[in-house]
């Protein structure tokens, strides 16, 4: 995970996400237009600076958006979307029991 002092290397995201510089520099400016993003004079990007309040604010419209979503799916899904989400919880489920067979490493660096 960045933090605000880290620069956004678009080099090396482009090796990390397999894209060309272009559509990257165009997606990080997009996000300087959106305050996620500072854009410094030759100095490339970095990760813009988020207080408590704003990460409370973000947590908050994303359960709003994602409970509604949620609530839409149920409603509307189709028995092989249903059939999706079985699968998928089966196969989280198994990844979770192998999480707490061993020591937990949430970041390797």
């Amino acid at each position: 995970m960045s933090s605000w002092t880290d620069r956004l290397r678009v080099e090396e995201l482009s090796r990390q996400y397999g894209q060309s510089s272009s559509p990257l520099r165009e997606a990080l400016n997009r996000l300087v237009h959106q305050g996620l993003v500072r854009s410094i004079d030759n100095r490339g990007f970095r990760v813009a600076p988020i207080s408590i309040q704003g990460i409370a604010d973000l947590t908050r419209v994303r359960l709003l958006i994602e409970t509604e979503t949620l609530r839409d799916a149920l409603q509307n899904g189709s028995e092989d979307w249903e059939g999706d989400v079985v699968a998928s919880f089966h196969g989280l489920s198994s990844v979770e029991k192998k999480l707490t067979e061993g020591p937990l490493v949430l970041d390797d660096k």
